[in-house]
Formats: structure tokens, C-alpha cells, sequence
């Protein structure tokens, strides 16, 4: 939720309850709307007797909703909440499978690991299997996470014509979605590292980070 947002909510809870306006400040950085949405809950929950005011009640569960939302992202930005790449990597492979089918291809999803805090793992996956499906040649993508002693290992491979190292340089803008450069610089910003094989004819994009010990 914007800045303009939580003025929207301001302005709806004065006529609530105006006397208690001190509570809350437009001056407020995004970095305190949790608080103050915190501070909304309440109020409105005041005003909710005899479930007579449907559209105070409409708000409270707005406010819880994205008070969850915030709570959750903001534990796993700092690391505290763990996600398994399984699951992701189910998600991914589902939203992509129309574009796959449309360019007559298969993905393949194998999965055994350990689970992880790494945010931006979603769409780092997601360009690699995106690559593999606009720029690969043969109608087969395979996508593998594995455990390998500490670490989650992620694997994209399909057919194609073979890349060097300096693909991981490309940014947003010349084809390739969010960019390799990106994908590179995500995982190496929490200590993992990229790499690219090719063995027989198939190219090998992977990524690796340290798993969570669950």
C-alpha cells in the first residue's frame, strides 16, 4: 500500500472517530504503515455494535487483509519466514505452462530440498524457464531443486544454441524479461552464486543458496 493509500484510510477514519486524529499523521513514512493500519484496526473495531455498520466492517477486514500481507512480506525481506522452492517452483511452472504449450514445449519439475528466505526466488526461476522456452530449440524443459549438503540447488536446462558466461550481464530491455543480470545479482546478494553448462547440445542455467536447515 502507497503513501496515497493510507491517506485514504486516514481521512475515513477522522470521520469515525475524530477526536482521536492525534493518533495517526499523514506525516507518516511508508515504513510506518503497518503501525498506523495496526491503529485503524483498532479504531474501527470500536465503531463495530450489533454488526449494524456493514461498511465499518468492510474496512476492518481490508485492514486486517493487507496487515498480513505487509507482516508476512516484511518477515521474509528480513529472513524470518521461510518458504519451500517446491512450492514455488509449482506456482511458477503452473502460471507459465500456457506460453510453454503455445510454443509446443514441456516443463518438467523435479523438487527435493530444504527450505528458504530468498524473496526474489519466484521471479528468478521464472526468467530462467522464460529463456528457456522463447530461446530453446527442442520441445523438452526440465527444472530441478535439489538439496546438495548445505545448499538449494536450482537447475533450468532445454536444447538450444549454446550461450557463453557474459549472458549473465544482460539486462532488462534486450530480451530477456527481468534480465540475467538481475537474476545474478539477486542470488549473489545473499551469497549464492550462478552458473551456466552445456552438455550435449543442452544449455544449463542454475543457481545456488544455503538452505534453511528444515
Amino acid at each position: 500500500m502507497g503513501v496515497k493509500g493510507l491517506s485514504e484510510i486516514l481521512v475515513m477514519v477522522r470521520s469515525l472517530e475524530e477526536k482521536e486524529r492525534g493518533w495517526i499523521d499523514e506525516r507518516h513514512s511508508t515504513r510506518n504503515i503497518l503501525s498506523s493500519l495496526r491503529v485503524l484496526s483498532k479504531l474501527a473495531r470500536r465503531k463495530v455494535d450489533s454488526g449494524s455498520e456493514n461498511d465499518v466492517k468492510e474496512l476492518l477486514g481490508t485492514i486486517d487483509e493487507r496487515i498480513g500481507a505487509i507482516d508476512f512480506g516484511g518477515r521474509v525481506l528480513e529472513g524470518k519466514e521461510v518458504f519451500f522452492p517446491e512450492d514455488k517452483g509449482r506456482e511458477v511452472v503452473k502460471g507459465l505452462k500456457p506460453m510453454a504449450e503455445e510454443k509446443e514445449k514441456r516443463i518438467s519439475l523435479i523438487s527435493e530440498s530444504r527450505a528458504l528466505t530468498f524473496s526474489p526466488y519466484a521471479p528468478v526461476l521464472e526468467e530462467l524457464i522464460t529463456n528457456a522456452i522463447k530461446y530453446g530449440t527442442g520441445n523438452d524443459i526440465l527444472v530441478k531443486i535439489e538439496q546438495r549438503d548445505e545448499m538449494v540447488v536450482t537447475t533450468v536446462e532445454s536444447e538450444g544454441d549454446e550461450c557463453g558466461t557474459e549472458i549473465w550481464g544482460r539486462g532488462v530491455g534486450t530480451g530477456t524479461g527481468i534480465g540475467l543480470d538481475y537474476v545474478r545479482r539477486c542470488v549473489e546478494n545473499v551469497g549464492g552464486k550462478v552458473w551456466l553448462e552445456r552438455e550435449g547440445g543442452w544449455n544449463k542455467f542454475g543457481f545456488e543458496i544455503e538452505g534453511k536447515g528444515r
